[in-house]
């Protein structure tokens, strides 16, 4: 518990002194993620880049939706995932892409494009559509 309280003190979440909810941590309490994570979705807002942080908020919260596949196959994922990533080595960054891509084949109702999509980059298509799913709660 202590963890916790301190954790949200520096946060600014809690006031030190009599350990109530600041107005931030108002706000964190309404959100289903961590505080950190709320914290950064905060703040996106106030940059102007609130749709890529909370999608990638989600993912950061839930399961990755990246497939290990067998041992001979793993370099071919591996370079699935460096594709995507266009070399970021960032999971956030790659996952952020993947929903990317999945909107664009959903707007233009091409969901069976997506699942082909998802195969050739050994993506879970039931976890990509919960993070996507979840980002509506947000």
């Amino acid at each position: 518990v202590s963890n916790a309280i301190e954790k949200l003190v520096e946060l600014g979440a809690m006031d030190e002194d009599n350990n109530d909810l600041t107005r931030l941590g108002n706000c964190l309490s309404c959100l289903s993620v961590s505080p950190e994570v709320g914290k950064m979705i905060i703040w996106s807002y106030v940059l102007g880049c609130s749709k890529s942080a909370s999608s990638m908020a989600v993912a950061m919260s839930y399961k990755s939706p990246f497939i290990i596949p067998p041992p001979h196959m793993r370099r071919n994922a591996d370079e699935a995932r460096a594709r995507i990533s266009d070399g970021t080595e960032s999971d956030q960054v790659t996952v952020l892409k993947v929903l990317q891509a999945r909107d664009s084949f959903y707007k233009t109702q091409r969901q069976n494009q997506f699942f082909t999509y998802c195969r050739t980059n050994f993506v879970n298509v039931a976890t990509i559509q919960m993070i996507s799913d979840l980002r509506k709660n947000i």
